[in-house]
């Protein structure tokens, strides 16, 4: 049975107390008036939660010049062939499945739809499901030490009604074959995701109250 793992990032912003100026500098874009310099530093982090009990497992921080995928391929360094990490649109990319891959981890990733499109000959249809091989373009960023060849996975496309919201399509795609989770199976798996924005929520709330677990201070 594996360990479901959602994956997500935020900013976070800090008072210029100490170093931490140093290594997490002011945003410029924070005032209007530029005749006054920029007063917040902004941190980004990622923080990795168990699906079950909402427990943050990993995390990683950095200054705004790293992205959440570089953030998030530094944790999958610690994944192992028990975990399932879930990650939405914005690590939908070769890379994270790459370094995922690497680590023996299986992935669930919400594409984006040109990104699906060219997994697959042909156009999308909903409700559909596709055997693909995700193989790195030109413009795919890549993992140092991790293996170049294609991953072999599956391509999901659902429409998903929710009362009160507008219909979406979803483009999942999963290192998971067919006997360990269905395309239904799979899309109600992916519902769940939302959990990590309440969860990065009081992860936020709680640093701005300075009250800031163990785990998540620099080593």
């Amino acid at each position: 049975k594996l360990r479901i793992k959602l994956f997500d990032g935020s900013t976070v912003r800090l008072r210029p107390h100490s170093k931490i100026a140093q290594k997490y500098p002011p945003h410029g874009n924070q005032q209007k008036n530029k005749k006054r310099p920029p007063y917040w530093c902004l941190m980004r982090v990622v923080v990795g939660f168990c699906a079950r009990t909402g427990a943050a497992l990993h995390c990683a921080m950095g200054s705004l010049k790293e992205s959440e995928q570089s953030l998030t391929v530094r944790l999958l360094a610690e994944a192992t062939a028990e975990d399932l990490i879930m990650g939405d649109r914005n690590l939908g990319i070769f890379r994270v499945a790459q370094a995922a891959r690497h680590a023996g981890a299986k992935v669930l990733l919400r594409m984006t739809k040109s990104r699906a499109g060219k997994l697959v000959k042909g156009r999308l249809r909903a409700g559909r499901e596709y055997a693909v091989r995700w193989a790195p373009s030109c413009r795919d960023q890549q993992e140092p030490g991790c293996s170049s060849d294609p991953i072999i996975g599956r391509l999901v496309v659902a429409r998903v009604h929710r009362p009160g919201f507008r219909t979406e399509v979803l483009y999942l795609f999963t290192t998971l074959d067919q006997e360990s989770a269905s395309a239904e199976e799979l899309v109600e798996l992916y519902g769940k995701r939302w959990l990590v924005e309440l969860n990065l929520r009081y992860v936020r709330a709680r640093w701005a109250e300075r009250k800031i677990p163990d785990c998540f201070r620099d080593k």
